[in-house]
């Protein structure tokens, strides 16, 4: 870039971020997702977040940038192979297109071109579910673990009669037999998908959950200091109003510094940049900001419900431990009644009467005309 030269905008808002240099934070998360790859048991994730959160972000950095978190883990990272698949597109209205999608994106992978064996897995079947399922266990022979980062993978449940019970059961064995491991992202969990289209299958208990949510304080500062914390393109004032305008959102934080950039560069005002910026934002649903209302609401709600829950509770207690009291007193009675007539100290048909004694002399408001008489 010359010195008379416009810097490029380094910010981004909508879809995965290409350049991996732009993307930041979220380190966390990518830790997490890359220990689990690298264990002896590979476990599968479900990243969980609303929307534009950054789930596309996260899981596309991932794909792009695995190879050297997994030698930074003293793994070879050519035991591994990792594809970026969206789930929204046409390529995944049916099993079939499912498979078929995958192994394209696997073939055009260059760890994968080089190596004869993964691609002759793939070559001369037929890449229905048995197909498909052969080719990967093919890979694992070969000492290679497949890696799918799936994104909206709520877009494939919703697809019930093409993608049934069977279907996700298939998966769950590859993944126990450590044939493939699952980076799936969906704005809920797949629990709660798989009770709302009634879903059966083991593979909804298999793996964990990463919940994907608003950035920390030091992420949300290097995003606003690209494209380098030495070199920020904004200002330092701008700066400071993309973090409050953004909120520690990602996509709020996107939008803030593009339009605070644009009014930088062209000698616009700071309230032309918030009017844009408003304008923009509108894309970026508050489910955060009722997130964070809820929270509250149902923290009152639970200290109002508890409350008498917990006197009725301590009541039930004193009661629960008083009749077991009067039980183990009456019972130890009758026992040693017994005993002393056995024995011959009591007459047998006394014992009735000796109740009747011990009962009266403590209940004798229950029942009042039997202890009258």
């Amino acid at each position: 870039m010359s010195p008379t030269s416009s810097p490029d905008c380094p910010f981004h808002f909508g879809g995965a971020i290409v350049d991996p240099r732009y993307f930041v934070g979220r380190r966390a998360e990518l830790d997490f997702i890359s220990d689990r790859v690298v264990g002896d048991q590979p476990t599968s994730i479900n990243i969980v977040g609303g929307q534009r959160i950054g789930k596309t972000c996260l899981l596309y950095h991932f794909y792009q940038t695995y190879e050297q978190r997994i030698q930074n883990r003293g793994k070879d990272p050519r035991n591994y192979v990792a594809v970026y698949l969206s789930l929204e597109g046409v390529h995944c209205q049916s099993e079939e297109k499912f498979y078929n999608a995958i192994a394209k994106a696997f073939l055009a992978r260059p760890a994968v071109q080089h190596r004869s064996e993964l691609v002759a897995a793939f070559q001369g079947k037929m890449l229905d579910r048995a197909g498909f399922s052969e080719a990967l266990r093919e890979w694992k022979s070969s000492g290679v673990l497949p890696i799918l980062c799936l994104d909206k993978f709520e877009s494939l449940m919703r697809r019930r009669k093409k993608f049934d019970n069977d279907f996700y059961n298939n998966l769950r064995s590859l993944m126990d037999g450590n044939a493939l491991m699952l980076v799936i992202a969906s704005y809920k969990s797949l629990t709660f998908y798989s009770l709302l289209h009634r879903l059966t299958s083991s593979f909804f208990n298999l793996g964990q959950n990463q919940p994907l949510e608003l950035f920390a304080d030091e992420e949300a500062l290097d995003l606003v200091r690209l494209p380098d914390p030495k070199n920020p393109v904004l200002s330092d004032n701008n700066r400071q109003l993309a973090l409050e305008w953004g909120e520690k959102h990602p996509a709020l934080l996107q939008l803030a510094a593009i339009s605070l950039f644009d009014a930088q560069q062209h000698n616009r005002s700071k309230e032309w940049a918030r009017q844009q910026f408003r304008l923009q934002a509108g894309k970026v649903p508050k489910w955060y900001r009722l997130q964070k209302v809820g929270r509250g609401f149902l923290t009152i709600g639970k200290v109002m419900v508890s409350l008498p829950v917990s006197v009725v509770s301590w009541i039930e207690r004193i009661g629960n431990w008083v009749g077991r009291a009067i039980a183990f007193s009456i019972g130890t009675a009758f026992i040693i009644a017994i005993v002393m007539a056995i024995s011959g100290q009591l007459d047998l048909t006394e014992v009735p009467n000796l109740f009747r004694k011990i009962w009266c002399s403590t209940f004798a408001d229950v029942m009042p005309d039997w202890c009258s008489d």
